[in-house]
């Protein structure tokens, strides 16, 4: 894998040939594929006001334009509640 940005010492985003990886603290926090245009959150997507600041810049450069949105995180639920991305609780 390959480092594609890196926010800082514990956030940072990783590439392979079909995804992206939202990484902080050593947890993956979300997966996107770039073949299927899908998204995927893990069970620590909301773990600090720091991993979801990176999680919707994140999610604003590869999946969806968050800019206008004023509750970036009560979207995101709606989204896993519709199927709309993909929730691992694991």
């Amino acid at each position: 894998m390959e480092t594609v940005t890196r926010y800082n010492n514990n956030n940072l985003i990783f590439k392979d040939s079909k995804y992206l990886y939202l990484i902080s603290y050593n947890s993956v926090i979300a997966k996107y594929d770039k073949l299927s245009d899908k998204l995927t959150l893990f069970k620590n997507w909301d773990f600090s006001s720091t991993t979801t600041k990176y999680l919707y810049r994140f999610i604003n450069f590869y999946y969806y334009d968050l800019t206008t949105i004023q509750n970036k995180k009560a979207l995101i639920i709606e989204w896993i509640k519709n199927k709309k991305i993909t929730y691992k609780n694991q």
